[in-house]
C-alpha cells in the first residue's frame, strides 16, 4: 500500500481562496492537492515526462499515438468508450496532448463523482488494453490529425525548425506521426507496433516521471485518500529524465555551427511575408527566479515609442513583430523573434534583421536596467494577486505541467512570479543573442519560382538554404547605431495603484437599465461576486452603414484594421498593464471592449474614443493594410474546409453576409477618399448599446457615459434613428427539405473533405431550447465514439447546438482524409437513424442521468467576471434580455421534458419524414474526390440541390426570413 513520504504547502495568490498540498507518494509519483468547497466540477490532470523526443527512430509518433489508445480500453474498464462516456453522462469532457518531453491528460466531471472518474483515470498508468483492433483503428485518426495539420503553414514550419536541426538530437525528429511512420513502414520491416506501444508504456510510464494536479471540493485530507488509493499502485522504475532512445548521442546540441548561420527561404501554403529569427539557448527553467529570457522579450517585443516595431512600421517594413523564448526540449529553448512584413519589408529583409541587431547592440549599450526588471516585477506580481479562477479542466493540466519544472513549494509562483535581480545573468543570455548563434527564416510564396528548392520530409515543405555571408554576420555582430530612433520604452503610465473594492449600496443578481435614450442604452451590475479590482465596459456601435454592402463591409474591415494600428503604440503600455482594449466588427456595426483593472478604465475609454473618432487616415497605411487585407481574403481559400464549410453555411442562410469573393469583387475600388469619408460618416450619427460590470460605481458609469457622449458632439450629438438600426436575418428553411450544397475544396493540395450539416430547430424560446440543448447533450459523444472512434471517419468530429440570430439549430461537422463529402454525409445521416432506435430503447436511468448532466451544466456558477460579461452581452446584443436563462432552462428540463418528448422533439426536427425537418447539408470535397451530381432524400423529403442551376445567392433569396426578436 502506497503512503505520502513528504506533503509541502506551496505558495499561492493571497486572493486564492483555494487550499493547497503537494504530496509525494512512496512511488515518487508527486500531486497538488486541491480543494475548492465551491466549485462545480471536479478535475484531474496527469503529466508525465515523456514525449516526443523519446520516440524510436523506427516509429516516429508513437509517444503521440500512446497517447490516443490511452483512451481506448483499459483492464478494469476493457470498453473502448467507457472513460469518455461515463465522462460525457456525469457533466465531464476530457482531452491530451503530446509535446517534446511530456505528454499531459486531463479530464473535468460533476464534483460529487470526482472518485469514479479518478479510478478510471489512473487506469491509464497501470493497465491499458493496447488490443489489435483498437491499435490499427486508432492509426487512421493519428493520421486524419496530421492531415489536419499537413496544409497549415504554423505547423509546416515548426516541423521544418526540428527537421533542420542537428540530427544526432532528437529534438530531429517527427512527433505527430502519421500511417506511414506508425503502420505501413514498420509493418514492411516486421516491426510490431502494437509490442512497441505496450514496450514504449511499460519503459516510460514510470511513477517517478509523473506529476498529477487535482481539484475537487473534498478536503485536502480526504483528496489525500482518493489520491494515494488510485494513484499509489503505479509502479515506479526510477526513469531517468533525460534519457531519449539516442543513448549517448543526447550529448549532442540541438543546433551545433552546422545548423547555425543560415537563412532559409520558405514557400508557404497561404499568401503572406514573414521574418522570423530563432536563438538556441540552454534551458533557462532553473533560472525561474529571474527570468532573463522574460526581460529580454519585453524590450524586444515592445511596440511603443523607440521600439523596434516603431521603426520598422515607420518605413513601411513591418506589420507586427512577437518575440519570445519557449523551451523546446531539455537542453533547448529558442527565443524567437516573428515579424509580418510588408512587400517592401520582404525586399529589405536584411536591413530588418540588420535593425533587430541594432537594438540589441543598444540593450547591450544601456546595460540592464533594474527599473525595467522591476517594474515588469511588479506587473507579474499584481496579475498573481489579482488572477482570477481559471475553469478547473484547464487549471489541472497547467499545474500538473508546472510540477514537471518547478519545486513543489513554487510551483503556482515559479512561473509568474520574479524574485531575483540577476543582470550578470541577462547579460549572459543576452550575449547569446549574437548573428553567430541565430538561423534565419524568410517566408514568402514570392520563392516559388526559385531553382535551388529542396522539400522538408515530413509536410513536403519547399524551402532553400543558404550560409550567411561572413562580411554580412560581421556587421551585424558589431553594427554601427545608425538608427538612434530605437530607445528604451518610458516608465508605464497604465500601471494600476488603486485596489480597493468598492461598497456595493445595492446588490442586484443581473444587470440594469440605467439609461435609455437616443443615445445610450446602458446596463449596469456592480460586482460582489467576485471581487476583485477588475471592471468591463463594451460598447456596441450599430451602423445601417458598416455592413450595407460589399463595399462597405470592406471599409469597415479595414477601417478597424487602420484604427488598431493607429492607436497601437499608446495601447501596447495599457496592455501591459493588464488594461486591454478590442475593437471587432459585428453583423451590426463596432463592438469595443475595455477590460483590466477598474481605476484606469473609465479615462482609457474616454482616449480612445476620441481618438478613434478624429482619426485620419494616411495614404502609406492605407496602401499597406490595402495589400494585406487582399492577401487575407484570398488566404482564405487555404483555410481549413471545415471553416471554409462553415462560411458558406453563413452566406446561404444570413442577410446580409458577404462572400469572400463578394469582398474580392470590390476591393479595388476602395480608395483613400473613400475610406476616410466612410469614417467621418459614420461616427456622425451615433447610437450605443453598453454593458458594464465589474468594480466599477454606478456613479462612475455615468460619468464615462456622459464623457463620451461629450465625445460625440454632447447635446448636439446625432443619434440614428430606431428604424435605421440594422437587422441582421437567419434564412427560414422550408419543412421537409433537405439541402445539398457540394463544393470542391478552395485549396487543391488539400486531401480532406468535409461535411457541415445544420439543422434549423426554429426561433429560441425556453421549452425549445432546452430541449435542443439536451439533444446536443445525448448525441456528441455516442456521436464521436460512431463517426471518429469505431468508423475512423477522421480527426475531426463533432456536434453541437448553436443559437445564431435568434434561430436554434442543431450541427453534425466531420472533416476527412479518407472519406469524400457524399459518404461523410451518408455516415451522419445512418448515425441520426440507429441514434432514435437507441434513444428509444434508453432506460430511463441513463436518460436522467444525461439530463441531470446537462442540468448540472446549466447551474454552474460563473468562474470569472469575463465569463459572467460575456454571457449577459449576448442577452443584450441578441435583445432577448433573459439574465437568467440557465434557471428557466433548468425549470423546464425539469418539469417538461423526458424521454417521450424528446422522442417527440426527434420525429420532428430530425427525422427525415418529420414534420418540421428542415436541413442544410455544406459538403467541401478534397483533392482526390470529385463532387456527385445528386442526392435522394429520406422518405416524404424534398432535396434541393444548391450549385448548379440554383445559386447560393437565388437559394437565399428564395427564402422567407425567421422574424427578428420582439424585444428589439
Amino acid at each position: 500500500m502506497a503512503t505520502v513520504i513528504e506533503r509541502v504547502v506551496p505558495t499561492s495568490s493571497e486572493n486564492d481562496d483555494r487550499k493547497y498540498r503537494a504530496v509525494t507518494l512512496s512511488n515518487k509519483l508527486t500531486a497538488m492537492l486541491i480543494s475548492d468547497p465551491t466549485t462545480d466540477k471536479s478535475a484531474a490532470g496527469m503529466d508525465v515526462r515523456v514525449g516526443q523526443l523519446q520516440d524510436p527512430l523506427s516509429l516516429p509518433g508513437l509517444a503521440h499515438f500512446c497517447e490516443h489508445m490511452l483512451f481506448l480500453g483499459t483492464e478494469k474498464y476493457p470498453d473502448e468508450n467507457s472513460y469518455s462516456a461515463f465522462l460525457s453522462s456525469h457533466t465531464g469532457n476530457s482531452n491530451a496532448y503530446t509535446s517534446t518531453e511530456s505528454t499531459n491528460y486531463f479530464f473535468d466531471v460533476g464534483q460529487e463523482f470526482l472518485p469514479e472518474a479518478l479510478d478510471r483515470f489512473s487506469q491509464f498508468f497501470t493497465s491499458p488494453l493496447f488490443t489489435d483492433s483498437a491499435t490499427e483503428r486508432e492509426i487512421n485518426a493519428v493520421d486524419a490529425e496530421n492531415a489536419k495539420n499537413y496544409q497549415s503553414d504554423m505547423w509546416r514550419k515548426y516541423q521544418l525548425t526540428r527537421s533542420i536541426s542537428n540530427p544526432l538530437h532528437p529534438f530531429n525528429k517527427f512527433g505527430t506521426g502519421n500511417k506511414s511512420s506508425l503502420w505501413d513502414d514498420p509493418k514492411s520491416k516486421n516491426i510490431s507496433t502494437r509490442d512497441h506501444l505496450l514496450s514504449f508504456h511499460k519503459s516510460y510510464y514510470s511513477a517517478n516521471v509523473m506529476k498529477l494536479a487535482v481539484i475537487g471540493r473534498e478536503s485536502l485530507d480526504d483528496l489525500e485518500k482518493i489520491v494515494v488509493e488510485k494513484f499509489g499502485s503505479i509502479k515506479n522504475f526510477d526513469r531517468p529524465i533525460l534519457i531519449s532512445d539516442l543513448g549517448d548521442r543526447t550529448d549532442q546540441k540541438p543546433f551545433t555551427p552546422a545548423e547555425l548561420g543560415m537563412i532559409y527561404y520558405i514557400v508557404p501554403v497561404k499568401d503572406f511575408h514573414e521574418v522570423t529569427i530563432q536563438f538556441p539557448l540552454p534551458s533557462l527553467t532553473h533560472h525561474y527566479k529571474t527570468k532573463p529570457s522574460h526581460y529580454l522579450s519585453h524590450l524586444i517585443g515592445h511596440e511603443g515609442p523607440g521600439s523596434l516595431l516603431s521603426y520598422l512600421k515607420l518605413q513601411n517594413w513591418a506589420l507586427s513583430l512577437a518575440a519570445g523564448s519557449s523551451r523546446s526540449a531539455f537542453d533547448l529553448e529558442l527565443f524567437t523573434v516573428t515579424i509580418k512584413v510588408t512587400q517592401e519589408g520582404l525586399q529589405n529583409h536584411e536591413q530588418v534583421i540588420g535593425a533587430l541587431m541594432e537594438y540589441i547592440e543598444m540593450l547591450k549599450e544601456k546595460g540592464v536596467q533594474e527599473w525595467i526588471w522591476k517594474e515588469q516585477q511588479l506587473l507579474d506580481a499584481l496579475s498573481f494577486r489579482f488572477k482570477q479562477k481559471e475553469e478547473p479542466i484547464g487549471y489541472v493540466s497547467a499545474v500538473s505541467t508546472l510540477l514537471q519544472n518547478y519545486p513543489p513549494e513554487k510551483a503556482l509562483t515559479g512561473e509568474a512570479i520574479s524574485e531575483e535581480f540577476k543582470p550578470e545573468l541577462i547579460e549572459t543570455v543576452l550575449g547569446l543573442l549574437n548573428p553567430r548563434n541565430m538561423f534565419v527564416m524568410v517566408t514568402s510564396q514570392t520563392f516559388s519560382d526559385r531553382k535551388d528548392l529542396l522539400e522538408e520530409k515530413w509536410y513536403n515543405t519547399k524551402y532553400a538554404k543558404h550560409r550567411l555571408e561572413e562580411e554580412k554576420i560581421r556587421a551585424w555582430e558589431k553594427p554601427t547605431r545608425v538608427l538612434h530612433q530605437l530607445r528604451l520604452p518610458a516608465v508605464n503610465e497604465f500601471i494600476a495603484t488603486d485596489f480597493n473594492i468598492k461598497n456595493v449600496p445595492k446588490p442586484v443578481p443581473v444587470p440594469e437599465l440605467i439609461t435609455n435614450d437616443s443615445f445610450a442604452e446602458v446596463w449596469f451590475k456592480q460586482d460582489y461576486t467576485f471581487l476583485l479590482p477588475h471592471a468591463i465596459v463594451v460598447i456596441a456601435s450599430p451602423s445601417p452603414l458598416t455592413n450595407s454592402s460589399p463595399k462597405n463591409a470592406v471599409m469597415t474591415s479595414l477601417l478597424r484594421t487602420l484604427i488598431e494600428d493607429y492607436l497601437n503604440e499608446e495601447t501596447y503600455s495599457a496592455t501591459l498593464a493588464e488594461l486591454n482594449f478590442i475593437i471587432e466588427v459585428t453583423q451590426r456595426g463596432f463592438k469595443f471592449t475595455f477590460k483590466g483593472y477598474n481605476e484606469k478604465i473609465p479615462l482609457f475609454v474616454t482616449r480612445m474614443f476620441q481618438q478613434i473618432t478624429s482619426f485620419k487616415v494616411k495614404e502609406d497605411k492605407f496602401r499597406v493594410f490595402f495589400e494585406k487585407m487582399e492577401r487575407d481574403l484570398r488566404n482564405t481559400q487555404k483555410s481549413q474546409p471545415y471553416e471554409i464549410a462553415r462560411s458558406e453555411t453563413s452566406v446561404m442562410t444570413i442577410s446580409p453576409y458577404w462572400s469572400v469573393d463578394d469582398k474580392l469583387a470590390v476591393i479595388n475600388t476602395v480608395s483613400v477618399g473613400d475610406l476616410q469619408s466612410f469614417s467621418d460618416t459614420l461616427w456622425k450619427r451615433v447610437k450605443t448599446e453598453w454593458l458594464v460590470v465589474g468594480n466599477i460605481t454606478l456613479e462612475e458609469t455615468n460619468t464615462m457615459v456622459s464623457s463620451i457622449r461629450s465625445v460625440f458632439g454632447g447635446d448636439k450629438v446625432v443619434t440614428l434613428l430606431e428604424s435605421e438600426t440594422p437587422d441582421t436575418r437567419m434564412a427560414r428553411f422550408e419543412n421537409k427539405t433537405m439541402y445539398v450544397h457540394r463544393k470542391k475544396g478552395l485549396n487543391p493540395d488539400d486531401k480532406n473533405s468535409c461535411l457541415f450539416y445544420t439543422f434549423q430547430i426554429g426561433q429560441q424560446s425556453i421549452p425549445l431550447n432546452a430541449r435542443a440543448e439536451l439533444l446536443d447533450q445525448l448525441t456528441r459523444e455516442p456521436a464521436y465514439d460512431q463517426l471518429r472512434t469505431q468508423e475512423q471517419l477522421g480527426y475531426l468530429v463533432w456536434s453541437s447546438t448553436q443559437k445564431t440570430l435568434g434561430v436554434t439549430t442543431f450541427k453534425i461537422i466531420v472533416q476527412s482524409a479518407s472519406k469524400d463529402a457524399k459518404y461523410l454525409n451518408e455516415r451522419a445521416r445512418e448515425f441520426l437513424k440507429s441514434y432514435r432506435t437507441r434513444l428509444e430503447g434508453m432506460s430511463e436511468e441513463e436518460f436522467e442521468k444525461n439530463k441531470s448532466s446537462l442540468i448540472a451544466m446549466l447551474e454552474e456558477k460563473d468562474k470569472k467576471l469575463g465569463k459572467e460579461a460575456k454571457r449577459y452581452w449576448e442577452e443584450i446584443a441578441n435583445k432577448y434580455y433573459w439574465f437568467d436563462r440557465e434557471e428557466m432552462m433548468v425549470k423546464c428540463l425539469k418539469e417538461e421534458v423526458n424521454k417521450g418528448e424528446m422522442l417527440k422533439f426527434w420525429d420532428r426536427f430530425l427525422a427525415e419524414n418529420g414534420e418540421e425537418y428542415a436541413s442544410l447539408s455544406v459538403e467541401m470535397y478534397g483533392k482526390e474526390f470529385d463532387v456527385p451530381k445528386e442526392e435522394e432524400g429520406g422518405s416524404g423529403t424534398r432535396v434541393v440541390m444548391i450549385g448548379d442551376r440554383m445559386s447560393k445567392e437565388k437559394f437565399k433569396r428564395s427564402l422567407s426570413y425567421w422574424p427578428i426578436n420582439v424585444n428589439k
